[in-house]
């Protein structure tokens, strides 16, 4: 006779996939989104296995691929949706030995409230507490890691304010004290970098310091623990410098000590010692005195100079630099130097 087949769940989580897919390439191809589609064919699997066909039931798969199209979403209710399909989820891993929450789930749904721009640090923050407090124990999969964490700080760096940034900072405090206690996991490298970005985005005063302070953390830590991971290298001091030029122009400000140049200057001797000096030390250097002194200021220009010429004698002179240089002096003081 003739030999045919009923979609299993297999081949409906191959549907959803595909819609995953074109979501994950943006190629919306009707007025339906693609996410709300690979819902669609959940629900179905649903509500079949509700009414007794249970080789339907959904299965972890199914629920991570669905979950996964609603974090590729561009729609504004994207990370509602997110949240909602985690909770369903979780709902059905209590009955459902097929259905388990991973880390991942929640890894994903956090780093998707960076799209909610009015509840999204609370809802981040939320499912973080919850991560912890409910997974903590779990072993395998289910544990939550520093990926966990670092979807967290990432909401909280693309906030771009000092408030978020301090909070970030408090966030790697709390894990790496937890840590020592045994009750958690251990931040990574991304973590503090996570944390540096934060800084570095909030445009605050304060976080060339605070910057600057994390970097020496991180080799206090690399040498104290011999984590190789957390061991300072070129792009670290960069960051640093970086913090400067993009931090407000204090020079003009009454009891201003010139504390922001002072860390820039730290940071590129550092690097200048150590032989790590990038094309991007110098770009951020200029652009940090540019930022941070008069340009009347007598000892200004004879800086520059030597930046550029220091600059073309180790080969670093890139479009960076060059757009740096060109910005920090009079056209024909740039004409001039370059030749």
């Amino acid at each position: 006779g003739e030999i045919c087949t009923r979609p299993d769940v297999f081949i409906r989580n191959k549907v959803m996939n595909a819609w995953h897919i074109i979501e994950k390439m943006g190629a919306n191809v009707s007025d339906v989104s693609p996410a709300e589609r690979a819902q669609a064919v959940l629900d179905d699997l649903i509500e079949k296995s509700s009414a007794g066909q249970r080789e339907l039931s959904p299965d972890n798969k199914s629920f991570s691929i669905c979950l996964r199209a609603w974090c590729r979403s561009p729609r504004a209710d994207s990370p509602e949706k997110a949240i909602q399909l985690l909770r369903k989820k979780e709902a059905h891993a209590r009955y459902n030995d097929a259905v388990f929450i991973r880390a991942d789930d929640y890894n994903i749904t956090i780093s998707k409230m960076i799209d909610d721009p009015k509840h999204g640090v609370e809802r981040a923050t939320a499912l973080f507490e919850e991560s912890i407090h409910r997974f903590s124990d779990c072993e395998g999969p289910s544990r939550p890691n520093a990926a966990t964490l670092n979807a967290l700080l990432n909401v909280f760096a693309k906030r771009r304010d000092r408030k978020s940034a301090e909070k970030a900072e408090s966030y790697l405090r709390r894990m790496n004290f937890m840590h020592k206690e045994g009750r958690c996991f251990r931040p990574d490298a991304v973590s503090y970098r996570s944390v540096i970005d934060a800084w570095i985005l909030s445009n605050d005063p304060v976080a060339p310091s605070r910057v600057e302070s994390l970097v020496e953390t991180m080799r206090k830590l690399s040498e104290e623990e011999r984590r190789k991971d957390l061991r300072p290298d070129s792009n670290s001091y960069n960051l640093i410098i970086k913090a400067c030029s993009l931090a407000p122009s204090m020079w003009n400000e009454p009891g201003d000590k010139g504390e922001t140049l002072a860390i820039a200057n730290r940071a590129f001797a550092t690097l200048k010692t150590k032989n790590l000096t990038t094309h991007g030390s110098y770009s951020h250097m200029m652009n940090t005195y540019r930022a941070h002194m008069h340009f009347k200021d007598e000892r200004y220009l004879p800086l520059m100079s030597s930046l550029w010429k220091r600059c073309c004698a180790e080969g670093m002179v890139s479009q960076f630099t060059l757009e740096s240089f060109a910005a920090s002096v009079l056209p024909k003081q740039f004409w001039k130097a370059i030749g």
